[in-house]
C-alpha cells in the first residue's frame, strides 16, 4: 500500500472512531460503565458478566452443640453439668442434651427451640417442680424428648405435671411417667404433640389432672403406648385438640379410680383404633369414652385461671 494510501485509511479510521463516540453520547440513557484506566468500556464486559454470575456466599450457620449431664457423684469425666437446670439453661436452638443415669431433684424452663433430650436408662426428674407447673415447663418449639422418666411432681394447684407444654410441636418418645399429679399437660395453641412408645400410670388429682391433658392445640397422636391406673378421678387421656388419634396403645383403668379412660370433651376429627380399652372395678365413671360432652360449654371458655392453673 502507498504511503497515500495508508495516511488515508488512518483519516477514516479516525472519523468511524468518532462518529461511534458520538453516537453513544447521543443515546439517552442513565448509567454509564467505563473501565478504569482509560480502557473502553466494552472491555469490561467478561469482568462485570463474572462478577454478576459470581454465587453469593452463603451466611454461616451457628453450630449447634451436644451436651452432657450427669450427677456430681457418678465420676463421669465428660459432662458439661450437674445441675438439671443450668444444662437446660444453657440450650441455645438446635442443641442436643444428653441426661446420663441418675435422680436430678430440681426444676426448669426450656426456652430454646428444635433441642433434642435424651436420657440414659435409670435417668429420672423426681420430687421438684418449677414455677409451681412442672419439672420442665416448654416454652420452646420443636422439641423432642426420648428416654426420661419422672415421678413424684405435686403443687398446690393440684395440676403437677411432669412436663408443661407452652411452646408448640413436642415428641415424646419412650418415656414413663408415673406418679405425679399429671403427666403432659399443654396449654393454649401448642400445635402437634406426638407421644409414642411410652408409659403413663398412676397420674391424676381432684377430678382435674390426668395422665396426658391436651387442652388445645392442632393435633395430639399417641401411638404403641400404655396409658392405665389413673387416680383420684383422672382421665387417662384427656384432650381438646382439634385432631386426636389415639393407635396401637392400651387404655386402660386397671385397678386405679380413674374417670373415663378417653374423654374428648371438644369433640373434633378423632380417629381410635386398633387399641386395647379397658375399665376396671373402681373406676369413679361408668363412661368408657366421652365425645364432645363439653363442646358447647367450651367453645368460648379459656382455660387458665390467673395463677395459670388449667381447670
Amino acid at each position: 500500500m502507498s504511503r497515500a494510501k495508508q495516511l488515508r485509511a488512518a483519516e477514516l479510521m479516525d472519523q468511524t472512531s468518532d462518529m461511534t463516540q458520538a453516537s453513544w453520547n447521543a443515546i439517552p440513557h442513565k448509567l454509564k460503565v467505563f473501565a478504569p484506566c482509560g480502557v473502553p468500556w466494552w472491555s469490561g464486559i467478561g469482568l462485570i458478566i463474572s462478577l454478576i454470575l459470581l454465587p453469593a456466599l452463603p451466611s454461616p450457620a451457628a453450630a449447634s452443640s451436644s451436651l452432657t449431664l450427669c450427677t456430681a457423684e457418678s465420676g463421669l469425666q465428660n459432662c458439661q453439668f450437674h445441675s438439671f437446670s443450668e444444662a437446660i439453661a444453657a440450650l441455645n436452638d438446635g442443641d442436643q442434651l444428653h441426661i446420663e443415669t441418675g435422680d436430678y431433684r430440681e426444676g426448669a424452663v426450656l426456652t430454646a427451640n428444635s433441642v433434642t433430650i435424651t436420657a440414659a436408662e435409670g435417668a429420672a426428674l423426681r420430687d421438684t417442680a418449677v414455677e409451681g407447673k412442672a419439672a420442665l415447663v416448654i416454652l420452646g418449639n420443636d422439641t423432642v424428648i426420648e428416654g426420661l422418666e419422672c415421678s413424684g411432681i405435686n403443687v398446690p394447684d393440684y395440676n403437677g405435671a411432669c412436663i408443661r407444654l407452652r411452646g408448640r410441636n413436642l415428641t415424646l418418645r419412650n418415656v414413663h411417667f408415673h406418679d405425679s399429679q399429671q403427666g403432659l399437660l399443654s396449654g393454649g395453641e401448642v400445635g402437634e404433640v406426638i407421644v409414642e412408645d411410652s408409659v403413663f400410670e398412676r397420674l391424676g388429682a381432684i377430678g382435674r389432672a390426668h395422665a396426658i391433658y391436651m387442652s388445645g392445640g392442632d393435633h395430639l397422636i399417641v401411638r404403641d403406648s400404655r396409658l392405665v391406673s389413673s387416680r383420684d378421678e383422672g382421665h387417662e387421656i384427656k384432650s381438646r385438640a382439634r385432631k386426636t388419634t389415639i393407635e396401637n396403645s392400651i387404655i386402660g383403668s386397671e385397678l386405679g379410680r380413674d374417670s373415663r379412660t378417653i374423654d374428648l370433651p371438644n369433640g373434633g376429627e378423632i380417629t381410635i383404633v386398633n387399641n386395647v380399652i379397658q375399665k376396671g372395678p373402681n373406676s369413679a365413671n361408668p363412661d368408657m369414652i366421652g365425645i364432645a360432652l363439653e363442646k358447647e360449654k367450651n367453645s368460648t371458655r379459656k382455660a387458665t385461671s390467673s395463677s395459670g392453673a388449667i381447670r
